[in-house]
């Protein structure tokens, strides 16, 4: 059985969690759909769930450049990644 989400949840959803359009669509203040979605479990995990399936997009390109890009572009994939990873790591050098 599909889980029914709220009309909040699907505007966010279909605006790619970007609360302007999401509000838009919605015919409130973004700043209404601010607060409402810091309040709102369903809205956050909405949220969370675009912010992850983004990430995963994004780190699926980045694999797929290093795999078989041009070497500039592999060199440069390589480098975000290794001053990412130090970064959230808490590596200082």
């Amino acid at each position: 059985m599909a889980k029914v989400q709220s009309q909040e949840a699907q505007a966010l959803i279909k605006a790619r969690g970007r609360i302007g359009p999401a509000a838009k669509e919605l015919g409130m203040d973004p700043e209404e759909l601010r607060r409402l979605t810091a309040a709102n479990l369903e809205l956050k995990g909405a949220l969370l769930e675009i912010r992850e399936v983004a990430m995963d997009r994004a780190e699926a390109a980045m694999l797929r450049i290093l795999r078989t890009g041009p070497m500039a572009d592999r060199l440069r994939a390589a480098a975000f990644i290794v001053k990412w990873g130090k970064r959230l790591s808490g590596d200082k050098r």
